[in-house]
């Protein structure tokens, strides 16, 4: 695998599909930050939230929580982010295969619900062997940080092969294991893009809209990165040939 390669196909992609995401991430930036508002407003978790966080930690009163409410909140804005994830992760496999982009909602979704379950597992089994356990928190984080890592790759492997929950996990685990060290400098180059916009939010932190800039700045890092995701899913998955006109292996 040419990780250089990689990276340098990668970045060319993310140069000449710039002016066509644009619009769609500032849009959902936009979008998203509008719902969580009318979905904070419309539960009553704002408030909620507030009372609980302004509560004293030794008070015996704890205030009234919208459980419900909030559940409802976390898992609209999540599917929302999902639905976004997997309709730009097609956007990026269509532009590798040269094809037209086929955009099937139903599809979208259920691709959606098999990813939150990917998360729901990878948060799940430690947080419940840690309770089992009777554990400080130690052996939850552990167990979520190796999970979280080892199933990197299981998304890409449901959205484009349609696989279920527990064979892309599998398959994630098989392709870190089978490349870790070409891995290991993808997360390292994930960290220079998260340190990259974090360096522009400090630039731009005394401007007003600066918390307007931020969900986009991420968009744009985050966008990048999914595409450097994509190519080395592609070049580690012997399975595919299709992408022989950019990644020399």
């Amino acid at each position: 695998m040419n990780i250089e390669k990689i990276f340098s196909k990668g970045y060319q992609l993310f140069v000449q599909t710039f002016t066509t995401v644009a619009p769609v991430i500032v849009l959902y930036s936009l979008f998203n930050a509008g719902l969580s508002i009318a979905l904070d407003y419309i539960f009553g978790t704002t408030n909620n939230m507030d009372d609980l966080l302004n509560s004293p930690l030794s008070s015996e009163e704890i205030p009234d929580i919208n459980s419900m409410g909030i559940l409802l909140n976390y898992f609209i804005l999540s599917l929302c982010q999902m639905i976004y994830y997997v309709a730009f992760i097609q956007f990026i496999f269509s532009k590798i295969y040269k094809a037209n982009l086929k955009f099937n909602l139903s599809a979208s979704i259920k691709s959606a619900f098999k990813i939150i379950g990917i998360y729901i597992l990878v948060t799940g089994a430690p947080l419940v062997i840690s309770i089992i356990l009777d554990d400080s928190g130690l052996l939850f984080m552990l167990g979520f940080f190796i999970l979280y890592l080892i199933t990197h790759f299981a998304p890409y492997f449901i959205i484009n092969q349609n696989k279920n929950i527990i064979e892309s996990m599998l398959l994630s685990y098989d392709l870190i294991k089978n490349n870790t060290f070409n891995y290991l400098l993808l997360r390292g180059m994930h960290l220079i893009i998260t340190f990259i916009m974090l360096i522009l939010f400090l630039q731009f932190y005394s401007l007003q809209i600066v918390f307007l800039l931020i969900p986009v700045m991420i968009g744009f890092g985050t966008y990048l990165m999914w595409i450097f995701d994509v190519y080395f899913y592609y070049s580690a998955n012997n399975t595919n040939t299709l992408i022989s006109d950019y990644i020399d292996e």
